[in-house]
């Protein structure tokens, strides 16, 4: 039986013997919990398929370059990696076409400061959810489809009516470090500087690249993976395209996450 690896795998994940799900901190007990960074828990050369989305844009270069690592000792000869992140190349695109439109009117205006914000709002908010949260819950309908079209599927207003137990277990040592190190820091530095420097948003949410095909490229080149090449949500070149539609296929026909949705291929 083949051995498939989905990285980072938050609520989207495939139940079946054959996957094993992993993530920092989950919910699920159908996700096993793993510090990603430091080592991947699985043996050299033991896995045929490894799929992560929208996790590499977190991290910092010596992460990314661990991950890469980790990656590549537990890849099988001849395993392929698959990487879907946001898409540097196609929001500048799109930004530059929105901006030769004859009228620039309301609707034009919000779709290039949605586009802005899917750029920008990630790297440098500083609470969480950012401009980016009360930018979905005011969207008219024309603007809610190119939100769902450009950047995938969003909530667009979510009630805070879970339960206190339900919110104590997602409570780790982690988060109570960071919460109370950004206390203190609140409390010490001066105004001006913890202003623009001391983020509440949670490291999670945060962007640190955003990349195009072409850098993504030159990167695993780099650490030795062969044959990366760009694909549509869905497509493939390997054998696990029906696994592959249901992680990244909203009503079996349109990108989860949105037109601006960078995926590679590679094999090790």
């Amino acid at each position: 039986m083949k051995t498939l690896v989905n990285l980072a795998c938050g609520s989207n994940y495939i139940n079946k013997s054959n996957w094993i799900n992993l993530d920092f901190n989950s919910k699920s007990k159908n996700v096993k919990t793993a510090n990603l960074i430091n080592k991947i828990p699985l043996k050299n050369n033991s896995v045929d398929f490894i799929y992560s989305s929208h996790f590499i844009e977190h991290l910092e270069n010596k992460d990314l370059n661990k991950l890469l690592d980790e990656i590549f000792r537990i890849l099988k000869p001849g395993g392929i990696l698959r990487l879907s992140t946001p898409n540097f190349e196609y929001l500048v695109k799109e930004y530059i076409r929105l901006k030769k439109e004859k009228e620039m009117n309301d609707e034009i205006k919000n779709k290039i400061k949605y586009l802005k914000l899917l750029l920008i709002d990630q790297i440098f908010r500083t609470k969480s959810g950012g401009n980016l949260k009360p930018f979905y819950l005011n969207l008219s309908e024309n603007l809610n489809k190119y939100c769902l079209e450009i950047g995938g599927s969003f909530i667009k207003n979510k009630k805070n009516d879970e339960k206190f137990i339900t919110k104590l277990k997602r409570i780790t040592l982690k988060k109570i470090f960071y919460k109370l190190r950004i206390a203190i820091a609140l409390l010490i530095l001066p105004n001006f500087f913890r202003e623009k420097n001391i983020s509440m948003s949670q490291p999670g949410e945060l962007h640190r690249w955003v990349y195009d095909y072409f850098e993504l490229k030159d990167i695993l080149t780099k650490k030795g993976f062969l044959k990366v090449y760009k694909f549509k949500a869905g497509e493939t070149n390997s054998q696990f395209k029906s696994d592959i539609k249901e992680l990244e296929l909203l009503n079996s026909k349109i990108d989860r996450k949105g037109k601006s949705n960078l995926i590679v291929e590679c094999k090790k």
